[in-house]
């Protein structure tokens, strides 16, 4: 065949199939079939995923076993706060409490133990007695009663105030080995109360009064 006649007949193939393709694809009662969209992935920036760092340290950190003066009881607080014994009477007694970068407390725990006296005579005296210059009455808050080491305590969920600082606090009274006792957890502006329910249930699974 001529080269002529070759360029003529590919041309005709190609006007062909082009019809062919419009046919099918333009017109007519032919659907055409849309293209699925991708997914858009937003990326998480680095300061969200510090934030959730830091929150995670703070309502969730590591516990480590602390065991009171004279081995009076045991229990587990957060291993990275700073620990110190409190003073005065009655004892044993201690506190454990963390700060921010600032300096500023952002959260504290104490267990302290009456002895002689029940879980609620602790209670009463702490809404009559002498709390300087602390304001609130732990009886008008949040009240629910829970099981403590085969027994129960009150629970109660109140807020004070210290110098035109707002506290959150959740306060267990409970009695048990002779001594009336209070746990208290007390968070600061900055930290909220709820978020350390889960760290609060496991200190509270770990206490054991003495002697240990």
């Amino acid at each position: 065949m001529h080269r002529t006649d070759i360029r003529r007949a590919a041309l005709a193939a190609i006007a062909a199939a082009a019809m062919v393709l419009a046919a099918c694809s333009g017109g007519g009662s032919a659907t055409r079939t849309p293209t699925p969209a991708l997914p858009t992935v937003a990326p998480t920036p680095l300061g969200i995923i510090a934030q959730q760092t830091q929150e995670a340290a703070l309502y969730n950190p590591p516990l480590k076993e602390y065991i009171g003066t004279d081995r009076a009881f045991k229990i587990s607080f957060p291993a990275t706060w700073t620990y110190e014994a409190l003073s005065g009477k009655p004892t044993p007694s201690s506190d454990a409490y963390v700060r921010d970068s600032a300096g500023n407390l952002l959260a504290s725990i104490s267990i302290q133990c009456f002895p002689g006296v029940t879980g609620t005579q602790v209670l009463n005296n702490d809404a009559t007695g002498a709390k300087g210059t602390m304001t609130g009455d732990p009886r008008t808050g949040n009240h629910t009663t829970v099981p403590v080491l085969g027994g129960t305590g009150d629970q109660i969920l109140w807020t004070g105030n210290l110098t035109n600082i707002t506290i959150q606090h959740r306060s267990l009274y409970f009695t048990a080995g002779g001594c009336g006792w209070r746990l208290q957890l007390n968070t600061f502006p900055g930290a909220a109360l709820e978020n350390f329910d889960a760290t609060w249930n496991r200190i509270l699974a770990s206490f054991q009064p003495g002697p240990v």
